[in-house]
């Protein structure tokens, strides 16, 4: 599992590790604008 730190401060890590995987990186940007979403609305 990966913390919500990592996809705010790292992101381009798991990007790459997606693309050596060849996953497609739709998760991630969700993940990333979700949490962008709720950080607003705290």
């Amino acid at each position: 599992m990966l913390d919500i730190a990592m996809f705010r401060d790292q992101s381009d890590l798991i990007r790459a590790d997606h693309d050596r995987r060849g996953i497609p990186h739709d998760a991630i940007d969700e993940i990333i604008r979700l949490d962008e979403e709720w950080r607003k609305a705290q």
